[in-house]
């Protein structure tokens, strides 16, 4: 069967790209094709071995210039030239899912969410622009809304029942659920002896993760915080931190396991699709605090395996931290619960999607 994989765009690392590194453990010989490569050579090792993905003339553009290509992506992704496929596995959180399938090929697309900066996450979008932007981003997203419902997709999967109750309501379209897969071979249980007093995030630092809401209420208690991760904010965030708080950018897959171990408590502000990170500090045995809304309420068991809390504030936040402080943690059943979520289980899972589809078509 010749498969073909389709993934938005590297940029970065973060949950969507966890899912592309198992598909291409699933389908070794799948050419990849992606808009634009940004990343770094030792992400680019860690996330794709020896593949090299194919990418659309844009990769020439300035980095700093992509942005501005934006209302352009519906159209850039449906002018990439798929090679002849039996398959088409489209990764996908922006437009990818708008390419055009070869003739005959069946096209499942894994969709991390349907864009948020043109739906759920419009407004919160929109009122961070100066104020003569937001007229030209509102036309902006009216077209791309348009663009976003023509797709050939046979088969939609989400990563939640979050993500599939939001494919429902935008797409008008049932979406089977596949939990990310987390690989959980590198985080191993970390002991009592050692762990440390301080709390961890690690996340990308863009506005929805809500960091700046972590570091006040990690400002308010005068507990010690540290934070893995880059991206636009981190200059804002930085400014934003108290003596308390520390900003270690991007660090290494073992570097990110030896804190999960350390830290006394992981901590999540944002309204997520699923949080990876979430299920990888578990994984370590690490007790939760999230934000009760979205995937961590449904990776997360309040009470067993962290806490979860109900209102998206710096006073929830620390109501979450002062709970879990007042709680005996089992260690060793909150690494069993988040062993649920390991590779193995992603692949079987989606192997028999792609069968069932594959029957059906006789």
């Amino acid at each position: 069967m010749k498969v073909t994989i389709l993934h938005d765009w590297l940029r970065s690392r973060g949950g969507a790209e966890e899912v592309l590194k198992e598909l291409l453990h699933l389908y070794p010989e799948a050419p990849l094709y992606t808009l634009v490569d940004h990343l770094s050579p030792l992400i680019r090792e860690e996330l794709l071995g020896e593949k090299v993905p194919t990418t659309h003339w844009i990769q020439r553009v300035p980095t700093g210039l992509f942005p501005l290509l934006f209302p352009l992506l519906p159209t850039l992704f449906r002018g990439f030239k798929l090679p002849e496929s039996d398959l088409i596995i489209s990764s996908s959180w922006s437009f990818g899912k708008n390419i055009l399938p070869p003739e005959g090929a069946l096209h499942i697309c894994y969709c991390h969410t349907p864009p948020r900066y043109i739906w759920d996450l419009y407004w919160e979008y929109r009122n961070q622009l100066p104020l003569p932007l937001r007229p030209f981003f509102g036309i902006m997203a009216r077209y791309l809304r348009k663009q976003d419902l023509k797709f050939k997709v046979d088969q939609f999967i989400a990563n939640s029942k979050f993500v599939a109750e939001r494919i429902e309501r935008i797409y008008r379209r049932k979406a089977k659920v596949i939990y990310p897969p987390v690989d959980l071979d590198r985080i191993q249980l970390g002991e009592e002896r050692e762990r440390e007093e301080f709390y961890l995030v690690v996340s990308r630092l863009v506005p929805y993760k809500k960091i700046d809401l972590i570091i006040e209420a990690f400002n308010s208690l005068g507990k010690e915080l540290i934070i893995i991760g880059d991206g636009p904010q981190r200059k804002r965030l930085e400014r934003l931190a108290g003596p308390t708080v520390q900003l270690l950018g991007y660090q290494s897959d073992g570097v990110v396991a030896e804190y999960y171990r350390r830290a006394k408590g992981f901590v999540y502000g944002a309204l997520e699709d699923f949080g990876i990170a979430v299920v990888e500090a578990m994984g370590a045995g690490t007790p939760v605090v999230a934000y009760r809304v979205g995937g961590t309420g449904e990776s997360v068991i309040d009470g067993v395996t962290g806490i979860l809390y109900s209102e998206q504030s710096v006073a929830g936040l620390v109501e979450g931290v002062k709970r879990l402080e007042q709680q005996e943690w089992n260690r060793e059943q909150i690494r069993a619960h988040a062993l649920k979520f390991k590779p193995e289980r992603f692949r079987q899972e989606f192997r028999q999607v792609v069968e069932e589809l594959l029957e059906r078509r006789g």
